[in-house]
């Protein structure tokens, strides 16, 4: 295509865009002055800080009733998890049973910190978690875990809103995997 003919095709796709745009009705049109509103689930980073470290701590303390139970009951971990999270617990508390285990004592964790958040309420989050106040013992109460097991690892802990509740209310753990860059515990 000649340069001339490339110049009257571009002219003729604005002339034929321009046209169509004046056949809209302008009672159909949308009012420039007004933008969309965006619902957030979280105003700040902040909130949604709050918001999931509250959903670990009840996860934490959910989780750690059950493995006390030695994984009696595991699905009751859906109240704090869905997805990957929900999966790997199940996983875990079906383990203990099998084995005859149950868990003893509560992890902590610290060094909380927002990794990513966005308007939807999905959340990750930087923490360490600390396993050191933490055993798994067998029937007879002896220890199962392995002599100098890592007991302070950095996770990276990602939620979402629960689907059956008010999302800037209640999230849920979705995932948790080991950092794998430098350690920030």
């Amino acid at each position: 295509m000649t340069r001339a003919r490339r110049t009257l095709a571009l002219a003729v796709a604005i002339g034929v865009a321009a046209m169509l745009s004046g056949c809209v009705d302008p009672s159909t049109a949308a009012d420039p002055s007004v933008s969309p509103s965006v619902s957030r689930v979280f105003a700040s980073e902040e909130e949604a800080l709050k918001a999931a470290t509250d959903a670990y701590a009840a996860y934490t303390l959910l989780s750690s009733a059950i493995a006390i139970e030695g994984g009696k009951d595991a699905e009751r971990i859906a109240a704090a998890t869905q997805g990957n999270a929900y999966l790997a617990a199940l996983r875990a508390f079906q383990g203990l049973q099998e084995r005859g285990e149950r868990g003893v004592g509560a992890p902590t964790y610290d060094t909380v910190s927002v990794q990513t958040f966005d308007g939807a309420g999905h959340v990750s989050l930087y923490l360490c978690l600390d396993t050191s106040s933490t055993d798994v013992v067998d029937v007879t109460g002896k220890s199962t875990v392995a002599v100098g097991r890592t007991t302070r690892r950095p996770l990276v802990v990602s939620f979402e809103p629960n689907p059956d509740a008010d999302p800037s209310s209640t999230l849920l753990v979705t995932d948790s995997t080991t950092w794998q860059n430098d350690d920030f515990c």
